[in-house]
């Protein structure tokens, strides 16, 4: 039978259990983290209704469900000096101390208003101090493990990620509390490293692949009616209304958003399950919840992604791939991504932060990312090392095939390229297609038939393997024969007969021949860009600090 946990009024932080399953040990955990200004229990309350303890059970019964808590008063005879910094090292211990016994499991937060910021900040810290946070695992990889492994899912409610534009107002109303001697101020002094966790935090959330999901206001709150519920004293200071984290600030970037309509002090509150807004968020926690065994468990235990055919097991398929090939495209292109050096890898650290590079990695409407100027090469590595590591840890189907244009280079070599590296890592595609691939060499048709024909086979091949999602990363394409890339790109990004998502991601010099042929997609310019100098400094202090 499941265990229904009674409230806890703790004096200090606490990770408090609300629910458990009463069969069998718990699936995922779920932890919930409040903001500033209330208490841990109430904050998730509304006529009567807990709905961590009441609701959520229903619809995640195998979940260990709890909330921490923390002191963050800053009104009244008990309010105190909180920094996030603070918090966030609270929330680790408490973790650590759970989870002795499942240091594994995965884990599913939810967090409201600043709680989203202890959050971010204590992932930050875990990168920072990774051995403090190591966890025991039986695979035979080599890559340490940590807490962050175990993350299978965030959802921020009212987030405010860059600031909040109420923050002047309440930070009045906590002057004047202080005069009185009836809170404190220094709560809502705003944080300079603002803007650079929240570079840190989106660098390990692509790097992780965790799923995120970003819940802001739709309606204003009456900050007065907020404040003179907690302290009678400012009834006097009248009625004032406005959105207290406006969508810009609880979003990320690239990441997926959702409105619900309530205020900032009700959103993460609900009393039915036939709440619009408790449907809304359910369906977000239900789809991280659903994936967290299989996401953790595959970023537990790595695979290896194949790029050559000595990846291959089975000689004989070994055999029918070099036959296909006479030559490895591979080998005529660059070094395999082991090969660089730590260093190199960490000089393009910045993209994993950039805004458009995490739009494009998220959405599903960006087929294309186009990044123009800087050290190409070093950028097309460290490309095929991020997204290999993505693979690699991925619960789902995903391929990374690249190629490295040389002078003369033609699109039917790239999708050679890309179709080799398919089939090194989905073996058992070779088998089906090869003779297939036999009588299209020997047919006779023109240039333009023949590409047309090998896309398919590249789109057949992974709907086959059923790949999910396939990244395509292509170097120095002004390489290629003159007028030949149109023809490529025309085809490739009309035609696209599979369930896989192909994402492609071209790294070249901005010439006017790539700039007619590109600018309507995604890009980011490594030379011009103000914004990379900004998020690469942040990425340098980062590695310095570790």
């Amino acid at each position: 039978m499941a265990k229904m946990q009674a409230e806890t009024k703790s004096p200090g932080p606490s990770l408090a259990v609300l629910y458990e399953p009463g069969n069998g040990e718990p699936k995922v955990d779920i932890i919930a983290v409040h903001g500033i200004g209330v208490d841990a229990d109430s904050t998730w309350t509304t006529n009567g209704v807990n709905w961590l303890r009441d609701l959520l059970p229903k619809s995640a019964p195998e979940a260990r469900i709890m909330r921490f808590s923390y002191e963050s008063r800053w009104m009244g005879e008990f309010a105190i000096h909180q920094h996030i910094s603070n918090v966030a090292n609270l929330l680790l211990e408490a973790i650590r101390s759970k989870r002795e016994q499942c240091p594994t499991r995965p884990i599913v937060f939810i967090a409201h208003c600043y709680g989203g910021i202890a959050v971010s900040k204590a992932i930050i810290k875990i990168r920072t101090l990774g051995d403090e946070y190591m966890i025991p695992t039986q695979s035979d990889q080599g890559s340490k493990k940590t807490i962050v492994d175990c993350i299978a899912g965030i959802l921020f409610l009212g987030t405010p990620f860059r600031g909040t534009k109420s923050r002047a107002y309440a930070e009045i109303l906590g002057n004047i509390l202080k005069r009185t001697g009836h809170g404190n101020s220094d709560i809502f002094q705003p944080d300079q490293s603002m803007k650079a966790d929240l570079n840190d935090f989106v660098r390990i959330a692509n790097q992780q692949s965790l799923p995120l999901c970003c819940v802001f206001e739709q309606k204003e709150t009456d900050i007065a009616k907020v404040v003179t519920h907690k302290h009678p004293l400012l009834g006097q200071f009248g009625k004032h209304k406005e959105v207290v984290v406006p969508e810009d600030s609880a979003s990320i970037d690239g990441v997926k958003r959702l409105g619900v309509d309530a205020d900032h002090f009700k959103m993460n509150k609900f009393s039915s399950v036939d709440d619009p807004n408790y449907v809304t968020v359910l369906q977000q926690l239900g789809e991280m919840i659903k994936k967290a065994p299989d996401r953790v468990k595959s970023r537990l235990n790595p695979k290896s992604l194949a790029f050559t055919k000595k990846d291959i097991a089975s000689e004989p398929r070994r055999r029918s791939l070099s036959a296909l090939w006479h030559e490895n495209p591979h080998e005529k292109s660059i070094a395999i991504p082991e090969h660089i050096g730590e260093s190199r890898r960490k000089t393009h650290e910045w993209l994993l932060a950039h805004r458009v590079f995490t739009e494009w990695l998220n959405e599903d409407d960006a087929p294309l990312l186009w990044i123009h100027g800087g050290a190409q090469r070093e950028l097309f590595i460290s490309l095929i090392a991020t997204l290999t590591n993505k693979a690699e840890r991925s619960s789902r189907h995903l391929s990374v095939g690249h190629d490295f244009c040389a002078s003369g280079h033609s699109p039917r070599k790239i999708l050679h390229s890309l179709m080799y590296h398919v089939l090194c890592q989905y073996p058992d595609a070779i088998d089906i297609w090869s003779l297939e691939y036999y009588k299209f060499r020997k047919e006779s048709m023109s240039q333009e038939d023949a590409l047309s024909k090998l896309w398919q086979l590249i789109q057949r091949t992974l709907g086959f393997a059923n790949v999910d999602v396939a990244y395509f990363i292509l170097g120095s394409p002004e390489n290629c024969e003159p007028g030949s890339l149109d023809k490529l790109f025309s085809l490739t990004m009309e035609t696209n007969d599979t369930k896989c998502r192909i994402k492609w991601v071209v790294v070249s010099l901005k010439d006017a021949a790539m700039e007619k042929l590109l600018s309507t997609y995604l890009q980011i310019n490594v030379e011009d860009s103000s914004e990379i100098q900004d998020v690469a400094k942040d990425a340098t202090d980062q590695d310095d600090s570790s």
